[in-house]
């Protein structure tokens, strides 16, 4: 007599195919028909471009980072009014350390992300474009790129965590 209350029988992960008749798969492994593996390149190709425009808002980043302090002491120059206050040298360094800092780090992240695309591409480290594209979120503070880059992050995760595409990558990279 079996127990009712005993949990159903687990199939075994090595033998897990996402193409099986109980996951309401139709295509053969490998046969690319599936219509989330189709997304895959389209996914690291977006990656890249969103990696491009991060790394113009990080180079503009820098930039404002260094040029406001000596636009600002131009404008100070160009007044000569006596008695007027000076930006405090403090002030300056500030400026600088705060967007030239986010622009370091945004670059990074666009580093990360545009490597990641590039593997994500050759069906390759999906987790690693899991993390970047997660990253990536926070490059929202920059207003420049922020919803472009939650759109990404969204779409890519709906993609890359669907079974089939998990099982496509772990068959590509010899695990299956």
């Amino acid at each position: 007599m079996a127990n009712p209350y005993s949990s159903p029988m687990q199939p075994d992960p090595s033998k897990f195919n996402p193409y099986g008749p109980q996951y309401g798969g139709q295509f053969p492994p490998g046969s690319g028909q599936d219509p989330y593996v189709k997304q895959v390149p389209i996914i690291g190709i977006l990656m890249m471009v969103q990696s491009g425009l991060e790394l113009i808002a990080s180079f503009g980043l820098m930039a404002l980072g260094f040029g406001l302090p000596a636009l600002i002491r131009f404008a100070e120059a160009q007044e000569q009014r006596p008695g007027a206050a000076e930006m405090p040298p403090q002030a300056e360094m500030m400026m600088m350390v705060f967007y030239g800092g986010l622009g370091v780090v945004i670059m990074g992240v666009a580093a990360l992300r545009f490597f990641a695309g590039w593997k994500v591409m050759q069906y390759r480290q999906r987790m690693l474009a899991i993390v970047a594209n997660s990253i990536g979120f926070g490059t929202a503070i920059t207003c420049y790129c922020g919803l472009t880059s939650l759109a990404l992050g969204i779409y890519s995760l709906v993609v890359l965590l669907q079974p089939m595409v998990i099982y496509e990558f772990n068959r590509r990279a010899g695990q299956v």
